[in-house]
């Protein structure tokens, strides 16, 4: 892994104001929400689309605008870039949600709401897991397409998978439903960590799912990016 990969891809999604404007909106006003009802509720797995937001285009814009065959042009392994960007995502997305719960925290303390510290490391916990996940899934989609063709394709496959699964339930598809379900559960696995409080049996399905779904998406990406043939004469 590359510190200055990672290190530049926060300093570009910085310098991006339709970013930021998105990361604002999903950052300021749940923190609002959190502090009306009293519950850190209402920020819960926002991590998730943090990283989506951070990650997006993190290897298709390189393709599309030619960054990729100047990193290349050095001796970086390409796997290595591959995973710098997906921490960089993740990471990004989980320090913001960590900064967002930290917030909610302090604004329900002064309110003498203060949030359970079980709850509090639970969220945590499933932070982490939601944008390393989140990472992983749109950064094989950026090394399938150009520019922010992931972000398209994840939002049609949601979509799909939203409409599409009550569809083939009402109409009694089972196996569709089925697949719908799969689909949806790896790009999105739920995850819960009750159990570290006590709180009912470790999933362990839902643990390998998000496991799966991390280790898939970095061999698609790493895959196909191995296998770029990149022109490196100039223009």
């Amino acid at each position: 892994m590359s510190t200055a990969l990672v290190m530049a891809l926060w300093r570009q999604r910085l310098a991006s104001p339709m970013r930021m404007l998105l990361l604002f909106a999903a950052f300021v006003p749940p923190m609002g929400f959190a502090a009306l009802t009293g519950s850190i509720g209402a920020v819960k797995g926002l991590a998730y689309f943090f990283a989506l937001v951070i990650g997006a285009g993190a290897i298709g814009q390189d393709v599309s605008s030619g960054v990729l065959q100047l990193t290349f042009a050095r001796p970086l392994p390409r796997p290595a870039y591959v995973v710098s960007r997906w921490f960089a995502a993740g990471a990004g997305g989980a320090l913001l949600a960590f900064a967002q719960l930290l917030m909610v925290t302090l604004l329900l303390a002064a309110r003498g709401m203060m949030p359970g510290a079980t709850d509090l490391l639970l969220m945590a916990v499933t932070d982490v897991v939601l944008a390393f996940t989140a990472a992983a899934v749109i950064v094989a989609l950026s090394s399938l397409l150009g520019g922010l063709g992931d972000l398209a394709i994840f939002a049609l496959t949601s979509m799909a998978v939203g409409i599409g699964k009550p569809v083939a339930m009402m109409r009694g598809w089972t196996y569709v439903a089925a697949a719908l379900d799969e689909v949806g559960r790896t790009l999105q696995p739920a995850v819960d960590f009750g159990w570290i409080a006590g709180r009912g049996a470790p999933v362990w399905t839902d643990l390998a799912t998000a496991a799966s779904t991390i280790a898939l998406g970095l061999c698609v990406a790493i895959i196909v990016v191995n296998r770029k043939e990149l022109s490196y004469a100039a223009d």
